[in-house]
């Protein structure tokens, strides 16, 4: 049995950065898309706080925003961030957003069911924002 070695070819640090750039870039546009797919509400949200920047324990980002939405009800939504964003632009995102601001967040409703304290089957739906941005005028 004869090893084809031709195959095997040592990349050079320009090569791998190309490499992992365009990689990057794919999951990049695959998790826009992915996201894109997954928008299937719009809501308009008045913040009551600022949004929450914090880490699961499976070490995802998330952000938690609480309001009321345009009939005045309750609204709790989270933002996981992408793999790819880093702290920093989180934060540049989330500045503009404080008390007060009106935002519009894009996503779909998760039923979510767990047990409480009691032992009681619980549920509840979640809002699983794929995009948020300030809303405009």
């Amino acid at each position: 049995m004869a090893f084809d070695f031709s195959k095997i070819k040592v990349l050079t640090p320009e090569e791998r950065a190309a490499r992992e750039a365009a990689d990057l870039q794919a999951q990049i546009a695959e998790d826009a898309k992915k996201r894109e797919e997954l928008s299937k509400h719009t809501i308009t949200v008045t913040l009551s706080e600022f949004p929450m920047h914090r880490f699961t324990t499976s070490g995802d980002k998330i952000v938690a925003f609480h309001g009321a939405d345009e009939r005045g009800r309750r609204f709790s939504g989270t933002y996981f961030a992408p793999f790819f964003r880093e702290r920093s632009e989180i934060d540049v995102m989330l500045a503009p957003m404080d008390q007060g601001t009106a935002v519009v967040v894009r996503g779909y409703w998760k039923k979510r069911t767990w047990r409480n304290q009691q032992n009681q089957e619980v549920q509840s739906w979640e809002f699983q924002i794929q995009f948020v941005e300030p809303k405009q005028g």
